[in-house]
Protein backbone atom coordinates (compact mmCIF):
# COMPACT_ATOMS: atom_id res chain seq x y z
CA UNK A 1 0.00 0.00 0.00
CA UNK A 2 1.27 3.40 -0.96
CA UNK A 3 0.11 6.90 -0.13
CA UNK A 4 -3.31 7.66 -1.69
CA UNK A 5 -3.83 3.94 -2.29
CA UNK A 6 -7.33 2.58 -1.74
CA UNK A 7 -7.44 -0.23 0.83
CA UNK A 8 -10.31 -2.70 0.79
CA UNK A 9 -11.23 -5.22 3.46
CA UNK A 10 -14.30 -7.37 4.05
CA UNK A 11 -16.03 -7.17 7.45
CA UNK A 12 -19.28 -9.06 8.10
CA UNK A 13 -19.75 -9.44 4.31
CA UNK A 14 -19.50 -5.66 3.90
CA UNK A 15 -16.78 -4.15 1.75
CA UNK A 16 -14.95 -1.45 3.70
CA UNK A 17 -12.75 1.01 1.81
CA UNK A 18 -10.22 3.50 2.99
CA UNK A 19 -7.49 5.70 1.56
CA UNK A 20 -3.97 5.79 2.94
CA UNK A 21 -3.41 9.53 3.42
CA UNK A 22 0.25 9.27 4.38
CA UNK A 23 2.73 6.54 5.13
CA UNK A 24 6.34 6.38 6.21
CA UNK A 25 8.44 4.02 8.27
CA UNK A 26 7.32 5.80 11.43
CA UNK A 27 3.67 6.63 10.86
CA UNK A 28 0.60 6.35 8.66
CA UNK A 29 -2.85 7.81 8.27
CA UNK A 30 -5.97 6.28 6.79
CA UNK A 31 -9.47 7.65 6.17
CA UNK A 32 -12.55 5.48 5.70
CA UNK A 33 -14.53 6.25 2.54
CA UNK A 34 -17.01 3.35 2.38
CA UNK A 35 -19.54 2.57 3.89
CA UNK A 36 -18.84 5.51 6.24
CA UNK A 37 -16.80 8.66 5.86
CA UNK A 38 -15.28 11.59 7.74
CA UNK A 39 -13.46 9.32 10.17
CA UNK A 40 -9.70 8.95 10.05
CA UNK A 41 -7.02 7.36 12.11
CA UNK A 42 -3.37 6.52 12.13
CA UNK A 43 -0.45 5.48 14.22
CA UNK A 44 3.10 6.51 15.04
CA UNK A 45 6.17 4.55 16.07
CA UNK A 46 8.74 6.57 18.01
CA UNK A 47 12.14 6.73 16.34
CA UNK A 48 13.84 4.63 19.03
CA UNK A 49 11.42 1.73 18.41
CA UNK A 50 11.70 1.64 14.61
CA UNK A 51 14.45 -0.94 14.76
CA UNK A 52 11.79 -3.46 15.77
CA UNK A 53 8.83 -2.27 13.71
CA UNK A 54 8.08 0.04 10.81
CA UNK A 55 5.04 0.75 8.67
CA UNK A 56 6.57 0.29 5.24
CA UNK A 57 6.12 -3.50 4.90
CA UNK A 58 3.67 -6.21 5.88
CA UNK A 59 3.44 -4.90 9.46
CA UNK A 60 2.31 -1.55 8.08
CA UNK A 61 -0.22 -3.17 5.74
CA UNK A 62 -1.71 -5.13 8.65
CA UNK A 63 -1.74 -2.04 10.90
CA UNK A 64 -3.52 0.04 8.25
CA UNK A 65 -6.15 -2.67 7.79
CA UNK A 66 -6.61 -2.93 11.57
CA UNK A 67 -7.12 0.85 11.81
CA UNK A 68 -9.61 0.72 8.94
CA UNK A 69 -11.51 -2.01 10.81
CA UNK A 70 -11.56 0.19 13.95
CA UNK A 71 -12.89 3.12 11.89
CA UNK A 72 -15.62 0.89 10.46
CA UNK A 73 -16.57 -0.27 13.98
CA UNK A 74 -16.67 3.35 15.15
CA UNK A 75 -18.81 4.37 12.15
CA UNK A 76 -21.18 1.46 12.69
CA UNK A 77 -21.60 2.42 16.35
CA UNK A 78 -22.18 6.09 15.47
CA UNK A 79 -24.76 5.15 12.84
CA UNK A 80 -26.60 2.80 15.21
CA UNK A 81 -26.49 5.04 18.31
CA UNK A 82 -26.86 8.48 16.71
CA UNK A 83 -30.19 9.31 18.38
CA UNK A 84 -28.86 8.57 21.88
CA UNK A 85 -25.57 10.34 21.19
CA UNK A 86 -27.43 13.47 20.02
CA UNK A 87 -29.23 13.53 23.37
CA UNK A 88 -26.02 13.03 25.35
CA UNK A 89 -24.11 15.69 23.41
CA UNK A 90 -26.51 18.31 24.79
CA UNK A 91 -24.97 17.85 28.26
CA UNK A 92 -21.48 18.17 26.83
CA UNK A 93 -22.42 21.34 24.94
CA UNK A 94 -24.08 22.80 28.04
CA UNK A 95 -20.91 22.26 30.09
CA UNK A 96 -18.74 23.79 27.35
CA UNK A 97 -21.09 26.79 27.09
CA UNK A 98 -20.91 27.26 30.85
CA UNK A 99 -17.09 27.08 30.78
CA UNK A 100 -16.81 29.59 27.93
CA UNK A 101 -19.13 32.01 29.72
CA UNK A 102 -17.01 31.80 32.88
CA UNK A 103 -13.60 31.97 31.22
CA UNK A 104 -11.95 33.91 28.43
CA UNK A 105 -12.57 32.42 24.99
CA UNK A 106 -10.49 32.68 21.83
CA UNK A 107 -12.12 35.86 20.54
CA UNK A 108 -11.74 37.74 23.83
CA UNK A 109 -8.16 36.44 24.17
CA UNK A 110 -7.26 37.73 20.70
CA UNK A 111 -8.80 41.14 21.39
CA UNK A 112 -6.86 41.52 24.64
CA UNK A 113 -3.65 40.24 23.06
CA UNK A 114 -3.92 42.71 20.18
CA UNK A 115 -4.62 45.57 22.60
CA UNK A 116 -1.56 44.63 24.65
CA UNK A 117 0.62 44.41 21.52
CA UNK A 118 -0.60 47.86 20.46
CA UNK A 119 0.30 49.30 23.87
CA UNK A 120 3.76 47.71 23.57
CA UNK A 121 4.23 49.02 20.03
CA UNK A 122 3.08 52.51 21.05
CA UNK A 123 5.60 52.50 23.90
CA UNK A 124 2.98 52.67 26.66
CA UNK A 125 4.38 49.52 28.30
CA UNK A 126 7.75 47.81 28.30
CA UNK A 127 8.42 44.32 27.03
CA UNK A 128 8.60 43.11 30.62
CA UNK A 129 5.21 44.71 31.45
CA UNK A 130 3.77 43.16 28.29
CA UNK A 131 4.92 39.69 29.36
CA UNK A 132 3.63 40.27 32.89
CA UNK A 133 0.17 41.20 31.53
CA UNK A 134 0.12 38.63 28.71
CA UNK A 135 1.11 35.55 30.73
CA UNK A 136 -2.05 35.39 32.88
CA UNK A 137 -4.22 35.95 29.78
CA UNK A 138 -2.50 33.11 27.95
CA UNK A 139 -2.76 30.83 30.98
CA UNK A 140 -6.50 31.50 31.36
CA UNK A 141 -7.10 30.84 27.67
CA UNK A 142 -5.04 27.63 27.80
CA UNK A 143 -6.92 26.54 30.93
CA UNK A 144 -10.24 26.95 29.12
CA UNK A 145 -8.92 24.96 26.17
CA UNK A 146 -7.73 22.24 28.55
CA UNK A 147 -11.09 22.11 30.35
CA UNK A 148 -12.99 21.87 27.05
CA UNK A 149 -10.67 19.06 25.95
CA UNK A 150 -11.27 17.32 29.30
CA UNK A 151 -15.06 17.61 28.81
CA UNK A 152 -14.77 16.20 25.27
CA UNK A 153 -12.69 13.24 26.47
CA UNK A 154 -15.19 12.63 29.29
CA UNK A 155 -18.10 12.64 26.81
CA UNK A 156 -16.31 10.22 24.48
CA UNK A 157 -15.20 7.84 27.24
CA UNK A 158 -18.69 7.79 28.77
CA UNK A 159 -20.55 7.16 25.51
CA UNK A 160 -18.32 4.91 23.43
CA UNK A 161 -17.40 1.28 24.13
CA UNK A 162 -14.27 1.59 21.97
CA UNK A 163 -11.26 3.85 22.25
CA UNK A 164 -11.59 7.01 20.18
CA UNK A 165 -8.16 8.52 19.46
CA UNK A 166 -7.48 12.14 20.33
CA UNK A 167 -8.03 14.11 17.13
CA UNK A 168 -10.66 11.69 15.87
CA UNK A 169 -12.83 12.72 18.82
CA UNK A 170 -13.34 16.16 17.24
CA UNK A 171 -14.62 14.54 14.02
CA UNK A 172 -16.90 12.27 16.04
CA UNK A 173 -18.43 15.24 17.86
CA UNK A 174 -18.84 17.13 14.56
CA UNK A 175 -20.67 14.09 13.14
CA UNK A 176 -22.97 13.82 16.18
CA UNK A 177 -23.72 17.56 16.02
CA UNK A 178 -24.54 17.24 12.31
CA UNK A 179 -21.70 19.51 11.13
CA UNK A 180 -20.42 16.70 8.91
CA UNK A 181 -22.05 13.49 7.75
CA UNK A 182 -20.94 9.95 8.32
CA UNK A 183 -22.96 8.41 5.51
CA UNK A 184 -22.94 10.91 2.66
CA UNK A 185 -20.43 10.83 -0.16
CA UNK A 186 -16.83 11.11 0.94
CA UNK A 187 -15.60 13.46 -1.76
Amino acid sequence: MKEDEVVKILIDDIEVEGIVTHRSSGDYGVIIIKPFCNLSGGCHIPYFARGLYNYEGEYGDASIKATLKELYTMGKFLDREMKNLKEEIKYYNDSVTKLTSEMMGEQEFNIKRIALKKRLKDGEISSKEYQKAFTPLRKEYEELDSKIHEQRRSFVEKNFPMTIPIGTDEHVIDIIEGKISITNSCS
